[in-house]
């Protein structure tokens, strides 16, 4: 018995080893041209979704052009990455021997994962309605070009170590020639960037690091880049004198920031247990994220509280309404409903929102009083607005409780100053 169980399990092994290999394709466009493209077989799709990842966008000439997920079990992982673009292929399952194939779909990887028994595993999204469970999954080889990239990168990680600028330069430079789309290069040359002093390219390169952000593998980076990001971005918002393109812009970037939280779901493999529970617990834990998140919503709650509702409806677009009124989620709020709802309370919905990120901010480093200093001003200013009792005393406390914290780090700013005459004014109430 013992026997026959180790055979069975040699055999599974071999065979698993079998199922490991990639194979050369020669895929087709269509069946009549003669030109085919190399590929490099990576994997079988095993399941396809009827889950539509967008709204239903209607059917050219009876074909559902509505985008779906597939599942697919990988021959190999080493170079993949999320936001990849591979093919989905039909031939012959016999590869040694049917070398060519046809391509029926184009797809962009959105999750790479291990299961315990099938290995390695993606998930795919686009216009797959003509693909089947059996299809194989090919991409054009890019192991080789991402392995020298990689080794560029490192190169110029060493000189950064050493404070060797200038070589850290040339050889992320090199890097991001051969992978030009890297986020993790784009922000090692972005902070080069901002040591040299170099401020427009140090932004050039962040925004280019954000455009590819699915691509990002670092969970250290996954954590830091969107607070880096947003910071920029509202920086340039500042300058805009129009209030009706500074409200377009702040949505614009509200909805990029809230699809980069939806792409966490997606990466979540690559942290280790702890960072995990840390993003599950309370969110993004980076203290710029949750501060310029707080920033963004101070913005167009500020810009709702001064502006008629038919003024900003004149101003917006459909989508823009919508990023406007979409619900709020704040998940770690201690009491309460988890939303907030910009159909209800309109500018409210966005004070609440403000506040709250503030906080997270501040629970983060209560030694950074950029956060706590905020929550004094926003409660302070919307004290005088004249609202309920029940509202001004809950007011009053969020500035007596911050107070306390921001006086405790001392300085000689202007600000210093003012929260303590604000805390004063307010306590002797």
């Amino acid at each position: 018995m013992r026997i026959k169980a180790y055979i069975i399990f040699i055999i599974f092994l071999f065979c698993d080893n079998l199922w490991a290999a990639t194979y050369n394709v020669y895929a087709f466009q269509n069946y009549t041209t003669s030109q085919s493209q190399q590929m490099e077989l990576i994997g079988i799709v095993t399941t396809k979704s009827t889950m539509i990842t967008e709204e239903q966008r209607g059917r050219i000439m009876d074909y559902d052009t509505r985008q779906m997920i597939l599942t697919a079990r990988l021959y190999e992982n080493k170079g993949l990455k999320i936001g990849d673009e591979i093919y989905v292929i039909s031939k012959d399952p016999n590869h040694d021997q049917y070398k060519n194939g046809l391509i029926v779909a184009r797809v962009e990887i959105i999750s790479i994962f291990k299961t315990e028994f099938q290995g390695w595993m993606i998930k795919a999204k686009g216009n797959i309605s003509m693909v089947k469970k059996g299809h194989f999954i090919a991409r054009i080889e890019i192991s080789e070009k991402r392995q020298k990239a990689m080794e560029y990168y490192k190169q110029g990680d060493k000189y950064m170590t050493l404070k060797d600028y200038p070589s850290a330069y040339v050889s992320y430079k090199k890097s991001i020639t051969v992978d030009r789309n890297n986020p993790e290069t784009l922000m090692r040359l972005a902070n080069l960037m901002k040591i040299e002093g170099m401020d427009s390219q140090y932004d050039s390169y962040i925004r280019e690091a954000w455009k590819n952000y699915k691509q990002i593998e670092n969970p250290n980076d996954v954590i830091t880049l969107p607070g880096i990001y947003m910071g920029i971005e509202l920086n340039a918002i500042d300058q805009i004198k129009s209030t009706k393109e500074k409200l377009s812009r702040t949505l614009s970037l509200l909805d990029s920031v809230r699809g980069y939280g939806r792409q966490i779901e997606w990466i979540k493999d690559y942290f280790n247990k702890g960072q995990l529970a840390m993003l599950e617990k309370r969110g993004i834990p980076d203290y710029n994220y949750q501060y310029f998140m707080g920033i963004l919503y101070t913005n167009v709650y500020e810009i709702l509280s001064k502006t008629s509702l038919n003024q900003v409806l004149s101003w917006i677009s459909p989508e823009e309404r919508k990023i406007l009124l979409k619900e709020i989620y704040l998940p770690y709020r201690a009491q309460g409903d988890a939303f907030e709802y910009p159909e209800k309370a309109w500018d409210g919905a966005y004070f609440e929102g403000a506040l709250y990120f503030f906080q997270m901010a501040n629970e983060l480093d209560t030694l950074d009083t950029r956060a706590s200093y905020q929550i004094i001003m926003l409660a302070y200013n919307h004290l005088k607005k004249g609202v309920t009792e029940t509202k001004k005393n809950e007011l009053k406390e969020y500035i007596k409780h911050y107070s306390r914290i921001y006086l405790r780090v001392p300085d000689e700013s202007v600000r210093f100053s003012v929260v303590r005459e604000i805390s004063n004014t307010v306590f002797q109430q």
